[in-house]
Protein backbone atom coordinates (compact mmCIF):
# COMPACT_ATOMS: atom_id res chain seq x y z
CA UNK A 1 0.00 0.00 0.00
CA UNK A 2 2.49 2.33 0.78
CA UNK A 3 4.25 1.90 -2.87
CA UNK A 4 0.74 2.76 -4.36
CA UNK A 5 0.35 5.66 -2.26
CA UNK A 6 3.48 6.70 -3.77
CA UNK A 7 3.03 6.37 -6.75
CA UNK A 8 -0.15 7.99 -7.11
CA UNK A 9 0.49 10.59 -4.80
CA UNK A 10 -1.01 11.77 -1.42
CA UNK A 11 -3.08 14.41 -2.90
CA UNK A 12 -5.52 12.59 -5.14
CA UNK A 13 -6.31 9.41 -2.84
CA UNK A 14 -7.38 9.38 0.63
CA UNK A 15 -6.29 6.24 2.96
CA UNK A 16 -9.20 5.35 4.47
CA UNK A 17 -8.23 1.86 6.38
CA UNK A 18 -5.14 0.33 6.22
CA UNK A 19 -5.94 -1.72 2.49
CA UNK A 20 -8.11 0.88 1.03
CA UNK A 21 -7.29 3.72 -0.79
CA UNK A 22 -10.21 6.08 -2.83
CA UNK A 23 -9.61 9.16 -5.05
CA UNK A 24 -11.26 12.02 -3.83
CA UNK A 25 -12.78 12.43 -7.92
CA UNK A 26 -15.05 9.34 -6.48
CA UNK A 27 -16.33 10.21 -3.23
CA UNK A 28 -19.70 11.44 -3.27
CA UNK A 29 -20.18 11.92 0.78
CA UNK A 30 -18.42 11.81 4.36
CA UNK A 31 -20.23 12.18 7.30
CA UNK A 32 -17.89 11.14 9.95
CA UNK A 33 -18.83 7.33 10.20
CA UNK A 34 -18.93 6.55 6.64
CA UNK A 35 -17.43 7.02 3.46
CA UNK A 36 -19.92 6.98 0.38
CA UNK A 37 -19.04 6.86 -3.16
CA UNK A 38 -20.57 7.23 -6.70
CA UNK A 39 -22.77 5.24 -8.02
CA UNK A 40 -20.38 3.49 -10.94
CA UNK A 41 -21.75 1.61 -14.18
CA UNK A 42 -19.82 -2.08 -12.50
CA UNK A 43 -21.83 -1.21 -9.32
CA UNK A 44 -25.63 -1.59 -8.89
CA UNK A 45 -25.39 0.72 -6.07
CA UNK A 46 -23.15 3.00 -4.55
CA UNK A 47 -20.21 1.46 -2.43
CA UNK A 48 -20.13 2.85 1.25
CA UNK A 49 -16.82 1.87 3.80
CA UNK A 50 -17.93 2.19 7.24
CA UNK A 51 -14.40 4.43 8.96
CA UNK A 52 -12.75 2.89 11.57
CA UNK A 53 -14.17 4.32 15.35
CA UNK A 54 -10.34 5.37 16.59
CA UNK A 55 -9.76 6.94 13.31
CA UNK A 56 -12.89 8.73 12.01
CA UNK A 57 -12.55 11.70 13.28
CA UNK A 58 -9.29 12.88 11.26
CA UNK A 59 -10.22 10.80 8.30
CA UNK A 60 -14.00 12.68 7.45
CA UNK A 61 -11.47 15.64 8.11
CA UNK A 62 -9.01 14.52 5.20
CA UNK A 63 -12.22 13.72 3.35
CA UNK A 64 -13.34 17.05 3.44
CA UNK A 65 -10.57 18.93 2.57
CA UNK A 66 -9.75 16.91 -0.29
CA UNK A 67 -13.67 17.35 -1.52
CA UNK A 68 -13.15 20.76 -1.49
CA UNK A 69 -9.56 20.89 -3.30
CA UNK A 70 -11.43 18.35 -5.53
CA UNK A 71 -14.29 20.73 -6.26
CA UNK A 72 -12.22 23.66 -6.54
CA UNK A 73 -10.08 22.46 -9.24
CA UNK A 74 -13.47 21.03 -11.02
CA UNK A 75 -14.86 24.71 -10.97
CA UNK A 76 -11.79 26.21 -12.16
CA UNK A 77 -11.32 23.90 -15.04
CA UNK A 78 -14.82 23.97 -15.73
CA UNK A 79 -14.67 28.18 -15.69
CA UNK A 80 -15.28 30.01 -19.07
CA UNK A 81 -12.27 31.07 -20.60
CA UNK A 82 -13.33 35.04 -21.76
CA UNK A 83 -10.86 37.02 -23.75
CA UNK A 84 -9.76 40.00 -21.90
CA UNK A 85 -11.79 43.19 -23.77
CA UNK A 86 -10.06 45.83 -25.08
CA UNK A 87 -10.94 49.28 -23.62
CA UNK A 88 -10.44 51.34 -27.06
CA UNK A 89 -13.55 51.03 -29.48
CA UNK A 90 -13.12 49.97 -32.87
CA UNK A 91 -12.17 52.38 -35.41
CA UNK A 92 -14.75 52.88 -38.45
CA UNK A 93 -13.78 50.80 -41.63
CA UNK A 94 -13.17 53.46 -44.16
CA UNK A 95 -13.93 51.12 -47.76
CA UNK A 96 -10.83 50.85 -49.87
CA UNK A 97 -10.69 54.28 -52.26
CA UNK A 98 -11.28 51.52 -55.46
CA UNK A 99 -14.77 51.23 -54.63
CA UNK A 100 -15.49 55.01 -53.36
CA UNK A 101 -13.97 55.69 -56.72
CA UNK A 102 -16.90 53.27 -57.90
CA UNK A 103 -19.61 54.68 -55.73
CA UNK A 104 -18.72 58.33 -56.75
CA UNK A 105 -18.71 57.85 -60.20
CA UNK A 106 -22.03 56.03 -59.97
CA UNK A 107 -23.15 59.12 -58.55
CA UNK A 108 -21.88 61.92 -60.93
CA UNK A 109 -22.97 59.44 -63.89
CA UNK A 110 -26.67 58.90 -62.45
CA UNK A 111 -27.45 61.88 -60.60
CA UNK A 112 -30.76 61.37 -58.67
CA UNK A 113 -29.69 57.90 -57.97
CA UNK A 114 -30.36 55.87 -55.11
CA UNK A 115 -28.62 53.19 -52.93
CA UNK A 116 -30.54 50.22 -54.04
CA UNK A 117 -29.06 51.96 -57.61
CA UNK A 118 -25.67 52.24 -56.94
CA UNK A 119 -25.57 48.94 -55.23
CA UNK A 120 -27.07 47.30 -58.62
CA UNK A 121 -24.86 49.30 -60.80
CA UNK A 122 -21.75 48.54 -59.11
CA UNK A 123 -22.44 45.10 -57.69
CA UNK A 124 -20.55 46.36 -54.23
CA UNK A 125 -22.57 45.04 -51.20
CA UNK A 126 -25.13 47.56 -49.56
CA UNK A 127 -23.30 47.68 -46.36
CA UNK A 128 -20.27 48.94 -48.20
CA UNK A 129 -22.29 51.09 -50.65
CA UNK A 130 -23.43 52.92 -47.31
CA UNK A 131 -19.75 52.98 -45.85
CA UNK A 132 -18.80 54.52 -48.81
CA UNK A 133 -21.85 57.13 -49.27
CA UNK A 134 -20.83 58.08 -45.65
CA UNK A 135 -17.21 58.40 -46.15
CA UNK A 136 -18.22 60.29 -49.61
CA UNK A 137 -20.42 62.75 -47.53
CA UNK A 138 -17.64 63.53 -45.20
CA UNK A 139 -15.11 64.68 -47.98
CA UNK A 140 -17.83 66.82 -49.94
CA UNK A 141 -17.96 64.87 -52.35
CA UNK A 142 -21.73 63.92 -52.31
CA UNK A 143 -24.98 65.32 -50.99
CA UNK A 144 -28.09 63.66 -49.84
CA UNK A 145 -31.21 65.32 -51.43
CA UNK A 146 -34.88 64.81 -50.40
CA UNK A 147 -36.37 62.65 -47.48
CA UNK A 148 -34.92 59.68 -45.70
CA UNK A 149 -37.22 57.33 -47.87
CA UNK A 150 -37.84 58.80 -51.17
CA UNK A 151 -34.11 61.15 -51.38
CA UNK A 152 -31.76 60.66 -53.60
CA UNK A 153 -27.72 61.32 -54.08
CA UNK A 154 -25.98 64.30 -56.21
CA UNK A 155 -22.25 64.71 -57.08
CA UNK A 156 -21.50 67.99 -55.09
CA UNK A 157 -19.35 70.02 -58.45
CA UNK A 158 -15.99 70.91 -57.89
CA UNK A 159 -15.03 74.57 -56.82
CA UNK A 160 -13.40 76.72 -59.57
CA UNK A 161 -11.13 78.83 -57.33
CA UNK A 162 -8.31 77.15 -58.38
CA UNK A 163 -7.73 75.41 -55.35
CA UNK A 164 -7.49 72.10 -54.51
CA UNK A 165 -10.67 70.29 -54.11
CA UNK A 166 -11.45 67.56 -51.85
CA UNK A 167 -11.30 64.87 -54.83
CA UNK A 168 -8.42 65.96 -56.19
CA UNK A 169 -6.86 65.84 -52.53
CA UNK A 170 -7.42 61.81 -52.23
Amino acid sequence: MKHLVQLFGEEDFVRISPTVLIPYQYIWSCNGSEVSLKKMPWTKEPLTFTLDPKNSGPIADQVAEGLQRCKAETAREQAPKSKPRSKSKRKPVVPPQQKLDMVHSCIQANPGCNTTDIVAQTEISLCTVERCLSELRKRKLVKYVGSKRHGCYHAIPATNDGSETAASSR
